[in-house]
């Protein structure tokens, strides 16, 4: 019920946030646009007012005047069709912008009629006077029209919004945030999903070696028996014993690989014994299951540079979860290669794992699973393990393979280097 509720809220906020944004686009979409069409107007009025000066000062009929042309948002055509000084021009010019407290910058040219050709053109920046005070040709012809482009104009106009878009700055970090937060959130429902099942896992672990340990002790508390018979109860009680020291030991383990790096033994180690070593440690699980353990090994031996201790536990988890998510009877083939890197690869006789889960495998308190209660015991912490331990020994684990046939685990290691 809590999960729906927060899920409502996450859905509703985004809405929220996702409105705010498309409204604040529209917002300045519009804004902006309405600041280029008063731009627009000021800057036609301007050259209406400046043509109508030229051609008062050359004492021409002002009625002649043709409308401006507006060729783009920036681009501007006065045909004037008249004597055009470039002095007389860029006085006016600017005179009228400064009016109508336009300051971009522009650039004007004059075009002969006859030919459409351009016979003066300049770059007018408002802020530089160097620009605004140089010599002029003297042009004395009576039939030309003149043009004014705006090159940074809307560049210009989206800067003379900054506040606007630092609004829509600050409302883009916000949504941000909160997708950040959503992601954080739902990244930690996962791991405490994660944790709960961990819990309720342990909880099944431990309870049954525990309830065994308290069954045989009161028996021999309070009952009279046989020598062999109370012996048979101390052998389960130091079975389960060193099941649950074996259990904690894990969590120990994983607990310093956390925090940080656990002090190395490297030594020089023959991988064939080891392999073969961990696999003799099932054989009467096997043997209890009716299945196999195949071993293929190459005939000259290989010798490594590594901490034997963790590299066996990693070697002996990947045994032992390919007899626990293999099928029945077990199948199990190991297979060592060496090509660059030592290679070490078992191969179990499962359903597989879905590709769904095959991302996850390697993550912490993670296990295939369609409830709390698992078909295969376990905590999670296994694959995680022989993946940290792999990296610090310096090599590599990689499920090379996953389908109704089985899944390969392939162990990548050499010699280790400080």
């Amino acid at each position: 019920m809590q999960s729906r509720a927060i899920s409502k809220i996450i859905i509703l906020g985004a809405i929220a946030l996702v409105g705010m944004l498309f409204v604040q686009g529209v917002w300045l979409a519009n804004s902006l646009d309405s600041r280029k069409r008063q731009f627009s107007q000021n800057v036609q009025a301007a050259l209406q007012a400046a043509s109508t000066s030229i051609i008062k000062y050359n004492e021409g009929d002002i009625t002649t005047l043709q409308p401006i042309e507006q060729l783009s948002s920036n681009y501007f055509v006065v045909p004037i069709n008249d004597a055009i000084q470039p002095s007389l021009l860029k006085s006016v010019l600017l005179s009228e912008f400064n009016r109508r407290n336009i300051r971009e910058t522009f650039e004007f040219s004059i075009y002969d009629c006859s030919n459409e050709k351009i016979v003066f053109g300049s770059y007018i920046s408002q802020n530089d006077q160097a620009l605004i005070n140089s010599e002029f040709p003297d042009i004395t012809k009576d039939d030309y029209y003149f043009s004014v482009l705006f090159p940074n104009i809307s560049f210009q106009l989206i800067n003379e919004m900054s506040i606007w878009l630092s609004s829509s700055f600050i409302l883009l970090l916000i949504v941000s945030v909160f997708v950040y937060t959503v992601v954080a959130l739902f990244r930690q429902k996962k791991l405490a999903d994660f944790q709960r099942d961990f819990i309720n896992n342990m909880a099944h672990e431990f309870k049954t070696p525990l309830a065994a340990i308290g069954a045989s002790s009161e028996m021999m508390l309070h009952e009279e028996m046989e020598s062999n018979r109370r012996k048979q109860h101390i052998c389960l009680i130091n079975k389960e014993t060193v099941r649950l020291t074996h259990q904690v030991d894990q969590f120990l383990q994983i607990s310093k690989l956390d925090k940080a790096s656990p002090e190395l033994n490297i030594t020089s180690i023959n991988l064939q014994e080891l392999i073969t070593a961990c696999a003799d440690q099932f054989s009467w699980l096997i043997k209890k299951q009716n299945g196999t353990i195949d071993i293929e090994l190459p005939k000259e031996e290989i010798y490594i540079s590594t901490d034997k201790s963790h590299l066996s536990y990693c070697v002996h988890n990947l045994i032992d979860n390919a007899i626990k998510y293999g099928g029945m009877p077990p199948r199990v083939l190991i297979e060592l290669r060496q090509e660059g890197n030592c290679k070490i690869s078992i191969k179990d006789n499962g359903k597989g794992i879905l590709k769904a889960d095959r991302n996850f495998i390697f993550d912490k308190f993670y296990r295939i699973s369609t409830g709390d209660i698992h078909d295969v015991k376990g905590f999670g912490l296994g694959l995680y393990y022989v993946k940290m331990m792999t990296k610090l020994l310096g090599g590599d684990i990689h499920l090379e393979r996953s389908d109704d046939s089985g899944s390969t685990f392939v162990l990548e290691i050499n010699d280790y280097e400080k």
